[in-house]
């Protein structure tokens, strides 16, 4: 995993999710950071020890060169995965996840994809058009980096991490959404494809553009969803938040030293939006202009 201090509560509860559902599995968790943690490092490291099939190690990271390009709300930490091999040297293969994911089943299944001829597993983005923007073939799967399994030997032995920052290097524009971009430029054609359940993003909840996916299997996804990831703006730990599995963040965040946490946006105007809002006529929902 890779977080900095503001995202490590996050982070607790996906691991706990992880933990609470794979107790078959022993966990090596590796969490790595751009910058210092201090205290809610330690936190961090508390709540993963509470299982006792998962061991954490947190550390801060060096590799990261100082001129990355970012864009919206990315930090330094979204690279991170790039130096995978570098991270993990003794190491055939590593589950990377973002901090923003609850786990709800067991991972048997995502775990042991063959990879054998393939250096990466990850889901596409249905309907993405980033390919065509990335000048790609449009019809080629668009990966979501949010959780990726990585063959590690192969990584290394075809020099990912040295062909993602010549591509960096060469056109930075290019990272429109980060990593995530330059990953799919570089791993084209060299990931297998996993379902859709395995990584369930906002747009299957929140359709801000078309899936190209029927209804019926729109439903099969939301049900059969093995990861949640809550990306986008959505988020389940705002008051705010309109997502609809947004309760099973809550449900593994109390199994962490966060248990306590409150939303930071709860307050008696927000609990009016959230109550009476879906009953207000559409014109006082509107923001007032000054």
């Amino acid at each position: 995993m890779a977080s900095d201090a503001a995202y490590l509560q996050h982070a607790g509860a996906c691991v706990a999710s992880l933990a609470t559902n794979n107790p078959h599995l022993l966990f090596d968790v590796h969490l790595a950071s751009a910058g210092e943690l201090g205290d809610v490092g330690q936190k961090f490291a508390r709540s993963v020890r509470c299982f006792n099939n998962a061991t954490v190690t947190v550390c801060r990271t060096d590799l990261l060169p100082a001129d990355l390009p970012l864009r919206l709300h990315s930090t330094k930490e979204t690279y991170i995965r790039l130096w995978i091999g570098e991270l993990f040297p003794k190491h055939d293969r590593a589950l990377y996840l973002d901090p923003d994911v609850i786990v709800l089943s067991t991972i048997d299944e995502l775990w042991s994809v063959d990879l054998s001829k393939k250096t990466v597993a990850a889901v596409p983005i249905p309907g993405s058009t980033r390919p065509g923007q990335l000048g790609m073939p449009p019809e080629v799967p668009y990966m979501q980096s949010g959780v990726l399994v990585f063959n590690l030997q192969r990584w290394r032995e075809l020099q990912y991490t040295e062909r993602c920052l010549e591509v960096l290097a060469r056109d930075p524009s290019k990272a429109i959404d980060a990593d995530q971009d330059i990953l799919n430029i570089c791993l084209q054609g060299d990931w297998e494809v996993m379902p859709y359940y395995w990584n369930v993003i906002s747009p299957f909840y929140f359709l801000t553009h078309n899936l190209g996916i029927s209804l019926v299997e729109l439903r099969d996804i939301q049900r059969e969803a093995r990861i949640i990831h809550f990306n986008g703006a959505s988020k389940p730990w705002s008051y705010l938040s309109r997502h609809p599995r947004r309760g099973e963040y809550w449900k593994y965040l109390r199994l962490t030293e966060w248990k306590d946490y409150e939303p930071a946006d709860r307050s008696a105007v927000n609990w009016a939006k959230r109550t009476l809002g879906p009953f207000l006529p559409a014109g006082l929902k509107r923001p007032r202009r000054g």
